[in-house]
């Protein structure tokens, strides 16, 4: 690993020195537009940027150092790649493509494509560098001895690929690959042939967790609901997820930029396509330029929806079910417990001599089974908060979409795009009486149906 990151670190230092050439030879010689001088300048900059990170992410050995760092620069060396991608294939981008003096237009134009390339290096490097060794675990510390003579998939890296995968890892899902390939090898599927997760995503874990939280997170001043309503367990476990939510608000309103970003590509080449052959045709280029954009707003939209639905679904949904049934399980187990407590009481004796123990404990009984139902209930009405996290999103996307959406329909409509809009709104409210109306035209027109084949039947018997 150190290997690699002492590779990205030469990458920079050449790409850095690069920058600095096309820079002063853009000084040196003079035509140069200052847009474009200016361009090769941030560039630099950018540049010892990632440099002075790289070497800090060298030394960096732990992975509470190691991994903020590599996604940092990750993100940072991607987006370079991606701006420096995109000015190669836009045929009317700044310097250097529109360079056409002999003198120094290959120059320059040769050391932006080494950059580019030495770019597509960097980011290939740093994606793909594992956040942490392979790890192991006893399972004979989790499981059971009955469990472990059960299990028949034995591995040395036991526990699950998320704390050593990569970035790239990540957004390919890659991480699961183990758990997939455990259908086609194992020869039965015990729980204990599947892979350890770590502690931050087990059930005791998130169970401290929330409960420090419940204790540090304090309500406002002038927010005092009623004890039992619920609000205050509401607004602390709003506060404790409040990271993650916001993570699920931020990827899906990128999402809803990014899903008319294809059809705005496809729209650009369809007119493209219509001018080929006119006094109008622009350059060949532009071609090119829609079908590359075409092909990374889908990649780039596919990937972004998947990680949308993994946190919002995968992550935010079972860590809201784990911190609300661990709550709610903690405190079944101590009404269990003075439920058996009274029950095991001695019974007292009545004025008559007769001894009244039996009563009391079917009282108990049936006052424990009671609470067992209300815990029952209470644990489908987990089950019900904890997909909070996957109909939150489209609070967010569905507006975002719609604008988007009707901007694009005026582009091609104009004016008319709205009356349709408005038409459709206000059939909006007539769907039920028409709904209505169909289910009841349709029971008609099957009883009659009915009735005519029966009537056919009986002629042809009679």
């Amino acid at each position: 690993m150190r290997l690699r990151k002492v590779v990205v670190c030469a990458t920079l230092l050449v790409s850095v020195a690069l920058s600095a050439t096309a820079f002063g030879w853009s000084l040196a010689a003079g035509d140069v537009p200052t847009a474009d001088a200016v361009a090769f300048l941030l560039r630099t900059i950018f540049s010892i940027y990632l440099l002075a990170v790289a070497i800090s992410w060298v030394s960096q050995n732990e992975v509470d150092t190691h991994w903020p760092t590599t996604v940092h620069l990750s993100t940072l060396a991607a987006l370079e790649f991606a701006l420096l991608l995109v000015t190669a294939f836009l045929p009317d981008s700044p310097a250097p493509s529109t360079f056409s003096s002999a003198t120094y237009g290959p120059i320059l134009r040769g050391l932006w494509y080494t950059t580019l390339a030495l770019s597509a290096l960097s980011t290939m490097i740093c994606i793909t560098v594992p956040r942490g060794p392979q790890l192991h675990f006893p399972s004979s510390r989790i499981y059971s001895e009955k469990t472990m003579s059960n299990t028949t998939t034995r591995v040395l890296d036991n526990v699950c690929g998320l704390p050593s995968a990569s970035v790239w890892d990540i957004f390919l899902f890659s991480y699961t690959t183990k758990v997939v390939m455990l259908g086609y090898t194992s020869e039965s599927l015990e729980i204990g042939d599947l892979p350890i997760v770590p502690a931050d995503m087990r059930a005791t874990t998130i169970y401290q967790d929330f409960r420090r939280a419940m204790r540090r997170i304090k309500l406002p001043r002038n927010f005092k609901p009623a004890v039992g309503s619920g609000w205050g367990l509401l607004y602390r476990f709003g506060v404790f997820n409040a990271g993650m939510l916001g993570l699920v608000f931020a990827l899906a309103a990128v999402c809803a930029v990014l899903f008319y970003s294809p059809a705005f590509f496809l729209q650009r080449l369809v007119r493209f396509l219509e001018l080929d052959g006119t006094p109008d045709q622009p350059e060949r280029a532009w071609g090119w330029f829609y079908c590359a954009g075409l092909f990374g707003a889908n990649a780039v939209t596919y990937l972004l929806t998947g990680q949308l639905w993994s946190v919002s679904t995968t992550t935010l949904q079972a860590s809201m079910r784990a911190q609300l049934n661990s709550l709610l399980f903690a405190k079944t187990l101590i009404r269990k417990d003075v439920a058996s407590s009274s029950g095991s009481k001695s019974a007292a004796p009545s004025e008559d001599g007769s001894v009244t123990g039996d009563s009391k404990k079917d009282e108990d009984e049936e006052e424990f089974s009671s609470k067992q139902q209300v815990m029952t209930l209470m644990t489908t009405d987990v089950d019900r908060v904890s997909q909070m996290g996957w109909y939150l999103f489209p609070l967010v996307d569905s507006p975002i979409e719609i604008l988007i959406g009707t901007f694009f329909l005026y582009t091609m409509l104009g004016s008319s795009a709205f009356i349709g809009l408005a038409v459709t709104c206000c059939t909006l409210c007539d769907s039920p009486a028409f709904g209505t109306f169909a289910d009841s035209f349709q029971c008609s027109c099957l009883s009659t149906t009915t009735r005519a084949r029966s009537l056919f039947v009986r002629r042809i018997i009679s």
